[in-house]
């Protein structure tokens, strides 16, 4: 019966939440900004679940390209999301 089902949200579990929207809305608009190769390879990783020799062969790379493409995107976002405040795991 689902008239007596129990949902516990309590004040922290809903700042969890507006944080992690507020991070998905942040790491969209900043993979926008990355070169194009770079970004069309994260949003294929990352977004659409291709691995990557799956997206060599999808945008005519070779395997290693795809690789430092990946690692770079990753290094460039780090990068920004290290200034944002809720952040915190990217931290050094």
């Amino acid at each position: 019966n689902n008239k007596n089902r129990n949902y516990s949200f309590t004040i922290e579990k809903c700042e969890l939440i507006e944080i992690e929207t507020e991070t998905i809305s942040i790491l969209y608009k900043q993979v926008k900004e990355l070169a194009p190769q770079t970004r069309k390879c994260m949003e294929l990783h990352y977004f659409e679940d291709l691995t990557p020799p799956e997206i060599a062969k999808e945008l005519h790379l070779c395997l290693s390209t795809v690789h430092t493409l990946l690692s770079r995107g990753r290094e460039q976002l780090r990068h920004i999301f290290k200034e944002h405040k809720y952040l915190k795991t990217y931290e050094t």
